[in-house]
């Protein structure tokens, strides 16, 4: 399996199972015999319930306001029998009036009473209205001092009020999901991918603030107001990620920007989380409701927005290249809209403009991980780069063994020399080579011998090319018999490779040493030893071959 994917390509595979998934429980949803599909006859028109009547009182003893609403139970009737509207942060109670001036309540919702919201929540309310209803009235009773926006009642059959409302945030679950599924992927690609290679931690920063925000645009979408009836956890959840919002944001920033770690920035993320703590226990404690506190936390929010617009104009006015600094205005500029936007609809109460905030935010997280995946790929290059002239700086380019350079810088570092063994060697016969056969043959002759020591030693120590001919290999042994071996392995190699050239064979003279306190100050005298003894064994040689 390894084989033929990459972890990259099964973090892919995931993230396409998983929205497969979802969409397979969206259809079911929509589609199965018991979904909101389940009535495919019928009047599916929806029309839109005008009031015959509306008063609006305040509320004893408080600012907070009380409505009703007065319909005429016929037109109910004729249009479907069923009405729906939506609400915030509103106890309401719909009561029927029949012909003899009988009430009945067929619908009521209360304040809740759970510690995580003691309030009505946000909801979509359907009512069934029976046949001799003559006149229906909807109370309303708000939980807080807000403005509200005036409500639409629409009327037709349940199932059909169901599937309008599913069919017209169809493109804000989908723009949702893509978020969410962008920022899980976004963050397994780090832990599983990026954290080997030693990514920017701007890759899980970002990873986290788009779940963040996909997570917070789930929870106020009109799907997940229907499908969960604990209206107190999901309005804790959603205040419970606007108060903590700023610690990811700011994260993300400091590192997309590459911005040294600084007051501000630390500021406001410890100023978020002491207020998100201190708001969350008064909340469960029942002191306050967090929805009463909201132009405190979108003060906090715009401190955080105007630290992205503080950063921005510096990263911009430090760089001149202006292809960089129209991105940067464009990111900024469609991030801040996707704020105002959001502000809006929490402020003026238009929720419908939600799908404009999801669109902003999706695309500029599209061009955020683009410029993000850009980036990295040229930290990839540029390391890629830099290996090479490290490479080259410390490996000779003809054998790949280490280099003068390398040899030099280790000697200097070591401290330590009890238990290490030098063995130098020298090609003997390299300029006769060169003078026959040509400097191309030269070359591979020294490549044979580097070949040769390498296979022996290798997997002891470094080996070193520290001159034109010469070689060393420095490794932990304290045994001569050992040392004597691997000369004699060496020796066999050099038979081999010498039964199967036409050309100069290879001679290489060998010395050693191990390091001792009684001989040495340091590694370099036992190199000196080594050396020595190479070259006497070197002279012994020629002499023999005389």
């Amino acid at each position: 399996m390894n084989k033929f994917f990459t972890e990259r390509d099964r973090l892919f595979i995931i993230l396409v199972s998983l929205l497969v998934v979802f969409m397979w429980i969206a259809s079911s949803m929509l589609f199965a015999k018991d979904g909101v599909l389940r009535y495919s006859s019928g009047n599916k028109e929806i029309v839109t319930l005008k009031p015959t009547k509306v008063t609006e009182t305040n509320q004893k003893n408080s600012n907070k306001k009380q409505s009703k609403y007065y319909f005429d139970g016929r037109v109910i009737e004729k249009n479907g029998g069923c009405i729906q509207f939506y609400t915030l942060y509103q106890e309401i109670k719909v009561i029927e009036i029949d012909k003899k001036g009988k009430k009945n309540t067929v619908y009521e919702v209360k304040k809740s009473t759970s510690p995580f919201g003691r309030n009505s929540g946000v909801r979509h309310n359907f009512s069934e209205i029976s046949k001799d209803a003559k006149e229906v009235v909807v109370e309303l009773r708000y939980d807080f001092d807000i403005d509200s926006k005036p409500i639409r009642f629409k009327c037709g059959e349940e199932s059909n009020l169901y599937f309008n409302i599913v069919i017209n945030n169809i493109s804000n679950q989908v723009l949702v999901t893509i978020e969410m599924l962008l920022g899980m992927y976004i963050i397994m690609s780090f832990w599983f991918v990026g954290y080997k290679r030693q990514r920017q931690k701007v890759i899980l920063y970002y990873g986290t603030l788009l779940l963040y925000m996909g997570m917070w645009c789930s929870l106020e979408i009109d799907v997940i107001n229907m499908l969960f009836d604990n209206y107190s956890a999901v309005y804790f959840m959603i205040y419970g990620i606007l108060l903590t919002a700023p610690i990811p944001f700011i994260l993300f920033i400091d590192s997309y920007y590459e911005v040294k770690s600084n007051r501000v920035s630390e500021g406001i993320k410890i100023v978020s989380a002491i207020q998100a703590m201190i708001m969350a226990i008064l909340q469960l404690v029942g002191k306050i409701e967090l929805r009463e506190y909201l132009t405190l936390i979108q003060i906090e929010l715009t401190v955080m927005n105007l630290y992205l617009v503080y950063v921005s104009y510096l990263t911009i006015k430090n760089n001149k290249d202006t292809i960089y600094r129209i991105e940067k205005i464009v990111e900024t500029c469609g991030l801040l809209l996707g704020y105002v936007l959001a502000v809006l609809s929490y402020r003026m109460l238009h929720f419908e403009n939600n799908i404009y905030v999801l669109i902003v935010v999706v695309v500029y997280s599209i061009g955020v991980w683009y410029n993000i995946t850009k980036r990295e790929l040229l930290k990839d290059e540029e390391n890629k780069r830099i290996e090479i002239y490290r490479s080259q700086a410390e490996y000779d380019i003809l054998t790949n063994v280490k280099n003068r350079n390398s040899f030099e810088n280790f000697m200097y570092d070591l401290k330590e020399y009890s238990g290490y063994a030098v063995c130098v060697f020298d090609l003997n016969n390299l300029k006769v080579c060169n003078d026959t056969y040509g400097h191309k043959a030269g070359d591979r002759l020294i490549v044979a011998c580097a070949n040769c020591i390498k296979d022996v030693f290798d997997k002891l120590g470094d080996v070193y090319r520290i001159g034109g001919d010469e070689f060393c290999v420095i490794f932990k042994c304290g045994n001569k018999k050992e040392i004597e071996i691997l000369l004699d392995d060496m020796q066999t190699l050099q038979n081999q490779y010498n039964k199967t050239t036409r050309t100069v064979k290879v001679e290489v003279a060998a010395g050693y040493a191990i390091f001792s306190p009684r001989y040495d100050d340091n590694l370099e005298n036992t190199f000196s030893r080594a050396d020595k003894m190479m070259y006497y064994n070197k002279r012994m040689k020629k002499a023999d071959d005389n």
